[in-house]
């Protein structure tokens, strides 16, 4: 098969390696996996993370979840609040189909979420989240207890567990030091479930752990579950983290050089269309040099791009010895944002052969 640049490339012996290797981890550490599919956003590979051992999957956003649960995924924790009466109302069409979990971190979203459950006549599962340093959505870990207390109260509403994501942050500030970031979440989930405990309320899952940080994630005995994502594929953000080596990453973006204007520079067909511009560059703690990692290439650096077009200069001012119409692999900073470009990925099966399949979540953010 022809593979039509810009485009996804998944290497599926890399993916099956790596999906090994998290779920042995689990294993050793005595967790339970729930893999975060925003990495992917592919109901195969979030079979395959199943079929191996993962106790469930992971969301990013309703439409997801309900694309996971149309291909046959059945215990879904849906890691975002769920607000909005029409939202609220699919997400209990769902339950219908599948286990559904949600999260909630505010009293008017848990209410808004009884309120509706009530009027179905069902009971709708959930789990608090906890703000342990990230400073994005979740009650702050040393305040869970109160908000625990009242979601507990409520009707039509079954409170399991408590979950936060902090990956490499530690004193609220970004750090390549992961152990030090695990165990500063360690602290403070256990630190909340003991305060939800002492208030009387009862909870059976404490939910936590990133890439960066999973190797650590069973220390202190403080969580039960842990929710990788980017495991599955790497990128240039876990690699500088120290979380993946570059041998292990199977997605690459694979692009055609369609310019050379000069000799020590070289344009590509994959612009910021196919690369996705969220990883901050040159900033610390992990220092990202250009758009992402050119492989077999040390000297040359992707340095900028628009949306049709990347631009690749040598480090040195050297000519690049790149031809007009060579293919070139490149690693993208960030895999869970640059494969939410493209409808379609090419997967290279093990016995080398390529086909073509849907992104199917992809785009799926309401």
């Amino acid at each position: 098969m022809i593979i039509e640049t810009p485009a996804i490339v998944l290497d599926m012996r890399k993916i099956k390696k790596n999906i090994s290797r998290m779920q042995e981890m689990a294993d050793m550490l005595g967790l339970k996996l729930r893999p975060h599919i925003k990495t992917h956003k592919m109901p195969e590979l979030a079979k395959l993370q199943v079929s191996r051992g993962a106790a469930g999957i992971t969301c990013a956003s309703l439409s997801e979840a309900e694309c996971m649960a149309e291909h046959g995924l059945h215990d879904i924790f849906i890691a975002y609040p769920v607000i909005g009466k029409n939202k609220l109302e699919r997400l209990l069409d769902l339950m219908e189909k599948a286990r559904i979990i949600t999260g909630v971190d505010s009293r008017e979203g848990a209410a808004a979420l009884s309120d509706a459950a009530g009027r179905r006549g069902v009971t709708a599962e959930v789990r608090i989240e906890i703000d342990t340093g990230m400073r994005r959505t979740g009650v702050h870990w040393e305040k869970a207890a109160e908000l625990a207390v009242y979601v507990a109260s409520l009707p039509n509403i079954k409170l399991t567990g408590i979950f936060t994501f902090k990956s490499s942050v530690l004193n609220e500030e970004p750090t390549t030091d992961n152990a030090a970031a695990a165990r500063e979440e360690n602290g403070r989930m256990a630190f909340a479930a003991k305060q939800i405990a002492e208030a009387g309320v009862k909870i059976t899952n404490i939910s936590g752990g990133s890439t960066p940080t999973a190797q650590y994630c069973g220390e202190d005995k403080a969580l039960t579950e842990f929710r990788p994502g980017s495991y599955i594929f790497g990128d240039v953000m876990r690699i500088n983290t120290g979380a993946v080596k570059p041998a292990d990453c199977a997605a690459t973006v694979a692009v055609t050089v369609v310019s050379a204007p000069c000799s020590n520079r070289a344009i590509i067909d994959g612009g910021a269309k196919a690369f996705s511009g969220d990883a901050p560059l040159n900033n610390p703690p992990l220092f990202i040099k250009g758009h992402g990692l050119i492989l077999g290439h040390q000297n040359l650096e992707f340095i900028r791009m628009s949306e049709e077009h990347g631009v690749i200069e040598t480090k040195d001012g050297s000519p690049t010895n790149l031809q007009i119409g060579q293919i070139l692999q490149i690693i993208p900073n960030h895999t869970c944002t640059c494969i939410n470009l493209f409808d379609h990925a090419y997967i290279i099966n093990e016995d080398t052969t390529v086909r073509k399949e849907k992104i199917a979540a992809r785009g799926m953010s309401q």
